[in-house]
């Protein structure tokens, strides 16, 4: 039996209840951190259950929103892309070739005489080459405004000539870009009227969004131009409204209202359709006006100080 006063004995017995003390003040703390964690973890859990729901709310509410048709209220049609002229039947209308109208106008005098002016000679009389021409005949070169005496188009022509156009929406201005000769129309959106323009050769362009069309209004237009490429005139009270819609998710279609008094005699209607074009296809490339007439006629003549020869003359049909 060992003597409790015996200074060892007790020396023993204090380290030993200090130790263990401490090994319970390290048992406890470590109690401490776990319990810590078990209650973070629980936090972390909670926090990306709830962080997934609100993921899948928001996403849910985007594929509902993307389903709502254009129409819906605040929302504005989407016409940005490049579109070309279609070929074959859109949205149940196919395009009456160069022209911008299936149907011919009834004209006043002053229209009349210049449209069958333009019209001279331009139907093939040979069976074989009128059915090769088709619809895709055209006005008289060496009348031409535009492509022979290097005018602007105007606003409605290049919608019949076969190069692509390319729509960009912005909230202030639609930008119509056409290949042809890097024609560009901006049609304003802010509000603002006709006031105080004079003539262009594109004329002035307002426009708004009515559900999901967007409504084009367009005056002040130079009287030099035609309005397609068949070779229909007007004159400087020409008034245009266009309906832009997108009937099909790859077809832009445009529905035209001519009102134009000195050139005929009620307001005509016309369509063009367009199909949305992808890949190389939807590339806008250049194309010059009067490119081979400056290139090959004009500047060789001027570089050897010949005089330029100012009149086409439209080939044998």
């Amino acid at each position: 039996m060992q003597d409790a006063s015996n200074p060892s004995i007790i020396k023993d017995g204090f380290f030993r209840g200090r130790k263990a003390a401490q090994s319970q003040w390290v048992v406890d703390f470590l109690g401490g951190v776990l319990r810590m964690l078990i209650r973070f973890n629980r936090f972390v859990a909670n926090f990306i259950f709830l962080g997934a729901a609100a993921l899948g709310l928001c996403m849910t509410a985007s594929a509902q929103s993307a389903q709502k048709p254009a129409s819906a209220k605040g929302s504005v049609p989407d016409f940005t892309t490049t579109w070309g002229v279609a070929r074959g039947a859109r949205n149940g209308y196919t395009n009456p070739g160069y022209s911008i109208t299936n149907v011919e106008p009834e004209m006043t005098p002053w229209a009349l005489e210049q449209y069958k002016k333009i019209r001279e000679g331009t139907i093939p009389k040979d069976p074989a080459r009128l059915r090769r021409v088709g619809m895709w005949d055209r006005g008289r070169e060496n009348l031409d405004p535009s492509e022979i005496h290097c005018l602007p188009w105007g606003p409605t022509r290049l919608f019949t000539f076969d190069h692509p156009i390319e729509i960009i929406q912005t909230p202030g201005v639609v930008y119509i870009l056409f290949e042809g000769d890097h024609a560009v129309r901006r049609v304003y959106l802010d509000g603002r009227d006709h006031g105080g323009m004079y003539d262009t050769y594109m004329g002035h362009s307002i426009g708004k969004y009515e559900g999901d069309v967007l409504v084009v209004d367009t005056v002040a237009v130079k009287d030099l131009t035609w309005l397609d490429t068949v070779g229909h005139v007007h004159s400087n009270q020409l008034h245009v409204v266009e309906r832009i819609t997108r009937p099909e998710p790859d077809t832009l279609q445009i529905d035209f209202t001519f009102d134009d008094p000195k050139a005929y005699t009620k307001p005509w209607t016309g369509r063009r359709v367009f199909e949305r074009l992808t890949g190389i296809k939807a590339e806008i490339l250049e194309y010059v006006t009067c490119q081979d007439h400056l290139e090959y006629d004009h500047i060789p003549r001027l570089l050897q100080g010949q005089p330029e020869i100012v009149e086409k003359i439209a080939p044998p049909l």
